[in-house]
Formats: structure tokens, sequence, C-alpha cells
């Protein structure tokens, strides 16, 4: 993907803002690449991104080295499992509120016009508070203990289908996730005194609270519990789309960039605009599905497309759309 967005990126389109979407991530891309190979671009170039969505790699890289040291300390020394997971989880915690507070920024990240007219390059809480290592590290803890507790609990012959306590706390974990997410609402709606001790508590306990939920709700899963959940989450389907959803990652940006860069008027976005957009999409999608084994049995004996059909069918798309 940086071979593509520094080379054949700014040939595919052309338009009056063109230059500025494709030429940007080419020069980036050509002079920025190292920090993408050494994944430490959530702290290096963040201003002047190739692959911005990569960010997430580069934490997520970040994260398994702590967290694969933080383990191999607990398997050579036993005893010092629950300080270090102590250590672990008050610094978790403290980090982002301390962050937080300091820079006064909101409990949430907001994107706002402005931010975006640059895509969040040169937006502080995004450079400080969503892309760093530092910041994100308690829902990756959160992930370490419940894998540690899920090993623990199955080798005690943990049961917990019968076990109240635990069946109480996994049916409250999506609900209050839930209930987390649209907490967020507060800071959209109002502009509070910044720095707040409560802003800042607020944004430590929602950065862990998520994964530590999220963590409760898997292990449950894990232990057979959830029903008809778990028969979807384990139904086999997720096994292609999972590497489906990883090629969707790294691509797109690029997508929307060769989609959206070649406009050539203003675009007034509307709740209407998106849903006549999708079910355009929808719409071709579903007619092409259907169409493209018709046309394959329409095809000549040289299989040369039959220009009649083609115009028919294409005519018809355009009428349903």
């Amino acid at each position: 993907m940086m071979l593509l967005d520094a080379s054949w990126l700014i040939r595919l389109q052309d338009g009056p803002i063109w230059k500025r979407v494709a030429e940007t991530e080419r020069t980036y891309c050509r002079s920025n690449w190292w920090a993408n190979v050494l994944y430490v671009n959530n702290y290096f170039t963040v201003s002047e991104p190739c692959l911005q969505q990569t960010w997430y790699l580069a934490t997520d890289f970040q994260l398994f080295i702590v967290g694969l040291s933080l383990l191999a300390l607990t398997w050579r020394y036993p005893k010092l499992l629950k300080p270090l997971l102590a250590v672990a989880l008050v610094g978790a915690l403290a980090v982002p509120a301390i962050v937080t507070y300091v820079n006064r920024f909101e409990g949430v990240v907001i994107l706002r016009p402005e931010a975006l007219k640059y895509v969040l390059w040169y937006d502080a809480m995004y450079r400080q508070m969503y892309i760093p290592t530092h910041t994100n590290f308690g829902s990756y803890l959160a992930g370490l203990i419940a894998g540690l507790m899920y090993h623990r609990l199955k080798s005690a012959n943990f049961d917990a289908v019968r076990h109240r306590g635990f069946l109480v706390l996994w049916y409250a974990s999506l609900p209050a996730a839930i209930v987390l997410l649209l907490s967020a609402y507060i800071f959209y709606a109002y502009d509070f005194e910044k720095p707040a001790i409560w802003i800042a508590v607020y944004a430590a306990v929602a950065k862990n609270l998520w994964g530590a939920l999220f963590g409760v709700l898997f292990v449950g899963v894990a232990f057979g519990v959830g029903g008809f959940l778990r028969a979807a989450l384990n139904n086999s389907i997720f096994r292609p789309l999972g590497k489906v959803t990883y090629c969707v990652f790294l691509c797109h940006l690029f997508v929307i960039r060769v989609t959206l860069g070649n406009v050539r008027q203003p675009i007034y976005v509307s709740d209407m605009r998106i849903k006549i957009s999708t079910k355009k999409k929808f719409n071709l999608f579903t007619m092409d599905v259907p169409a493209k084994p018709i046309l394959s049995e329409q095809k000549p004996k040289k299989h040369r497309w039959n220009r009649e059909l083609l115009q028919d069918i294409f005519l018809n798309v355009h009428l349903y759309i």
C-alpha cells in the first residue's frame, strides 16, 4: 500500500482538489516511509502521515512488545505477577487522566470541522490522547488480565454457566458498554470548564472500562455463556471475514481518496444525502451480483460482451437507482 500511494495514486484521478488529496500522500509516503516500517508512526511524522490509518498497527505492535515483556517477567518471577499488574493498572488509569487534565482536553475525542479539514493531523487530542501507546495501554492490559483469568479459571474447572455472580456480571457488561458509549453525548452537548478533575477521571475510566467490559464478555463466551451470541461469534464465516476486514482496513483510505478526490463542486452532507447514496450503492450491488451469472451465460462464443445486453442492463440499473 505504501508503494501504491507513493507511485500510482496520483495518476488515477484528476480535478481541482486531487493534487491536494494525492500529492500530499505521495510526498509523505516517499519521505516518511521509515516511520511505518519501524512501527513508530503513532509518535513520529503524525502531522505528515503515510497511510494514516496504520497508526493502529504501530500502537498495537508496541503494546504487544510491552505485554509480552510483562508476561515474560511474571513467568520468570511468578511472585511479581500481582505487584506488576497493580503498578500497570495504576499507570493505565493515571496516564490518561494526567494527559487529559494537563492539556485541558474533553472526556472523549470530538471530531471538530476545523480538525477534520486536515484529517486530524494537527489536532492536539488526536496526537496526544487518541493514538499514543501510553494512553491506550489500559484496554490491552484488560485483555491480558482476561486471558490470565481464563487460564486460571479453566485450570480450576470453573463453571461460569452456574455461577450466579459471574452471570450477573456477564449480562451487565454489554449494556454497561452501551451506556458508556452513549455517555459521551454530554461532551458534544455541553462545553464544560476545563481543566476539571471529574473530566480527567471520566477519560481515564472510559479508556479502561471499555476493555474490561469486553474482557468479561469474551471470557464468558469462552466458558459457554451467551447462547445465541456465542453461537453467532463462533460462526465459521468470521474466519474469512476477519482476513477481509484487515485488507479493508489497509485499503479503505486509498478507495476513499480515489472515489471522492475528484469532486468538482461542493458537497452538502445531510442525513438524506447519506441515505440516498447508501441506497444507490446497495441497489447497484444487488443488481450487479445477479447479473454476473446471466452475463456469463449470454456471452458469445468468442467471449466478447453482448453490447445490447449490457446497454439494457445498465439502463435498467440507472432507472432503478
